[in-house]
């Protein structure tokens, strides 16, 4: 009899995340934080995840996502349209944090990619609580001098 084939793709794993499974979730997070560069093809499968009805899927996807801006926020441009309209729509904490993580991520790129961030943050300063717009603030400081 032949012993359990234990390797799983990562469209099963993000299939099960979609589908609500904790485990998971909590090892794709954990691999994102300790392998980026394995997660980093998949950026858009993870990305795919914000779309998710189910809060703690968002935000493990965009947990995901700034683990991965850290090691190559270039990867992260395709994103910037879709985090700007989280950034937009009042969004929890978690969310907002992350999103900021990686827009600031991807800032430090290039002047360009500065400029296409600033007037993303400027405009969603108000949407933010109090220490997320802060951090926002400082943020931009570091990005116009």
């Amino acid at each position: 009899m032949n012993a359990p084939d234990k390797h799983i793709s990562f469209s099963s794993l993000f299939e099960l995340v979609e589908r609500g499974g904790v485990e998971a979730r909590k090892r794709l997070i954990e691999l994102s934080h300790l392998r980026p560069k394995i997660v980093l093809p998949y950026a858009k499968e993870v990305a795919a995840l914000l779309d998710s009805t189910r809060a703690p899927v968002r935000n493990a996807s965009i947990e995901m996502l700034a683990a991965i801006s850290k090691v190559s926020p270039a990867t992260m441009a395709f994103l910037i349209p879709k985090l700007h309209a989280l950034l937009s729509n009042k969004p929890q904490n978690t969310i907002a944090n992350h999103a900021i993580e990686i827009l600031h991520n991807y800032a430090k790129t290039s002047e360009r990619a500065a400029r296409k961030v600033i007037p993303i943050l400027r405009t969603t300063i108000a949407n933010l609580g109090p220490k997320s717009a802060a951090k926002v603030n400082q943020l931009l400081k570091e990005l116009t001098k």
